[in-house]
């Protein structure tokens, strides 16, 4: 067996690629840990330990991947898929801080087929993982959207997350952000399930004072709704302006 450092240029940091090598039934396996999506893939097809690594790894399967890590248990899911009694393979991955390593150390079983256990223990000096926000908070805003949900019961909403994903898929051409209404408690809370809209790209935000030419500012969100623009990889036309205009007319929920 063979567990090498992550790809992050040192100890002090766990964020990056970890692998590790089952001399017994010849896997690799990756863990690729980020700010934003982490994933886990498998060389499965004859590996050696000497191709063990971020150079020559070659991935056959995913075993998962998650769009939030930290501390503690992780579940990848939705990796390749297994057959139809096993499903889509699935990873749980537990990162725990201990002073019996010097450097992060990670280890993999397969304690059911085509479900992963992957454990990763790094020193106490170690960063904890704590995502970037990728977005720049906006409160008490309403803007032009595309598309909408969650309107309702908290059981009808969906979580921040879910919904920020499907912003990121559509991309920054089509989606700037999303705005948020948190189904209880203050409208800024994305720890809930909450109704949700996703931003027309290319619109000047402005802020709750600031509306212009598709945002209403508070005189439109009325304390109803927050809104999350993506802080980079969009163009500069998306990111918020603060020099105010005036309020085009737009329809309210």
């Amino acid at each position: 067996y063979n567990s090498l450092k992550g790809t992050d240029g040192g100890s002090k940091s766990f964020i990056g690629a970890h692998y590790y090598y089952d001399a017994d039934t010849r896997h690799c396996f990756e863990l690729s840990l980020s700010s934003t999506t982490s994933y886990a893939n498998q060389d499965a097809h004859g590996a050696v330990e000497s191709a063990c690594n971020p150079e020559d790894f070659s991935s056959d399967f995913s075993l998962g991947s998650s769009s939030s890590t930290s501390f503690g248990v992780n579940q990848f899911t939705d990796g390749s898929y297994c057959g139809w009694w096993y499903g889509n393979r699935s990873s749980t991955v537990t990162i725990m801080s201990t002073s019996d390593v010097a450097e992060p150390t990670l280890s993999v079983t397969e304690p059911f087929t085509c479900r992963y256990e992957f454990v990763l223990k790094v020193p106490p000096s170690c960063e904890k993982l704590e995502p970037e926000p990728s977005y720049v908070h906006i409160p008490n805003t309403y803007c032009r959207y595309y598309d909408y949900g969650g309107d309702g019961p908290c059981e009808n909403g969906r979580s921040f997350n879910d919904v920020w994903q499907q912003c990121e898929d559509d991309g920054p051409e089509q989606c700037m952000g999303v705005m948020w209404n948190s189904c209880e408690g203050p409208t800024s809370d994305i720890t809930v399930n909450g109704a949700w809209k996703l931003m027309t790209a290319g619109q000047e935000v402005g802020d709750a004072n600031n509306p212009t030419a598709t945002c209403g500012g508070k005189d439109q969100a009325l304390g109803h709704w927050d809104a999350f623009v993506r802080k980079t990889k969009a163009p500069a036309s998306t990111m918020p302006s603060l020099a105010p205009s005036s309020t085009a007319s737009q329809e309210e929920d």
